[in-house]
């Protein structure tokens, strides 16, 4: 073993144990922390999080990666070690786009976004998170430019996202995978005319083609709850899934 890859092996370790802390932090935050607590949970989050991702960009890392990435080393490397470089120098790349602080920013609102989610879903009173939610599109939107993405696309009640600065991608020819203009589907461009002339088909991840079967097993894991269903946000979101037509 070279001593670049016992350094990356040692990094890499260090970097698992950061994450395990923000799962712990995150799951206890979810689950059965006292709602009093949750500020320092946040904090501890927000700390644990911003310090893995620094970890994760910096340069230290970056040269090991560099190094480990020539032909005499990367020959010697196994499989799941040239996999496991290749993925973090391609995350790395798009990673250190994104400062510092403005990633700092970022997790905490997303925690703080939760805990108000769940204090909206428990009140059943959407304007609990309704600010939240736009803080993070907003947050996202600017991250997203700073990466240098050009567009943002997402499916959405457009009752909402409409007044959050998207417009529905059939303005701009863009339709869904089996060629369908869906209501559902909006599309927000980061600068004048990102997507100019472009036209073509939003194919979402098979990540989220679910196995309801494997969904209910899964579940049966934990304590039963009594499925809600008709409740309004339901009826509209089965309203809104079928408003589709036929593309050109």
């Amino acid at each position: 073993m070279s001593k670049t890859l016992e350094q990356f092996e040692q990094y890499l370790d260090k970097m698992k144990k950061y994450e395990h802390i923000n799962t712990l932090l995150y799951w206890d935050m979810r689950t059965c922390a006292p709602k009093l607590g949750q500020t320092g949970h946040i904090d501890a989050l927000t700390y644990f999080s911003t310090e893995s991702f620094a970890m994760s960009t910096s340069d230290e890392l970056y040269g090991m990666l560099e190094t480990l990435k020539t032909p005499e080393e990367f020959a010697q490397l196994s499989d799941t070690m040239k996999f496991i470089v290749t993925r973090m120098q391609r995350d790395m790349e798009k990673d250190r786009r994104i400062p510092k602080d403005r990633y700092e920013v970022m997790v905490r609102e997303q925690a703080e976004s939760g805990n108000a989610w769940e204090d909206a879903k428990n009140a059943s009173d959407f304007s609990i998170f309704a600010p939240h939610l736009e803080k993070m599109i907003a947050l996202t939107k600017k991250l997203a430019s700073e990466m240098g993405f050009r567009a943002i696309l997402l499916c959405g009640d457009p009752d909402y996202y409409l007044r959050q600065g998207f417009i529905p991608a059939e303005t701009l020819g863009i339709r869904t995978e089996d060629n369908m203009y869906a209501t559902a589907l909006h599309v927000c461009e980061l600068y004048d005319n990102a997507l100019a002339n472009v036209k073509g088909r939003y194919i979402e991840d098979k990540i989220y083609q679910i196995d309801k079967s494997a969904a209910n097993e899964f579940d049966k894991r934990f304590p039963p709850k009594e499925i809600v269903v008709g409740t309004p946000s339901q009826k509209r979101f089965n309203q809104i899934v079928v408003m589709q037509k036929k593309a050109n």
